[in-house]
């Protein structure tokens, strides 16, 4: 199967539920254009949170988006 199949930007239309991603701002392997072209592409479902400080793998600096994601939690939970 092509990768352009299955990329995430040619399928994240289809995802019918909230989506949420926590892209780093000083990613240096995926930028974070790639985050943003998620977000456009996935029809209004796909709330974008960049930490600007969390490099590609850096879990302790996503640490600070835990508010975002309780609130998109709650948002979702309650808006089903």
């Amino acid at each position: 199967m092509r990768f352009d199949t299955f990329a995430p930007v040619a399928t994240i239309g289809s995802i019918r539920a909230p989506v949420l991603l926590v892209h780093g701002g000083r990613d240096a392997v995926v930028p974070s254009s790639d985050a943003e072209l998620l977000e456009c592409a996935s029809e209004g479902r796909a709330r974008l949170v960049i930490v600007p400080e969390a490099e590609h793998a850096s879990m302790d600096a996503c640490l600070t988006a835990a508010p975002a994601v309780a609130d998109f939690l709650e948002n979702a939970v309650r808006d089903r």
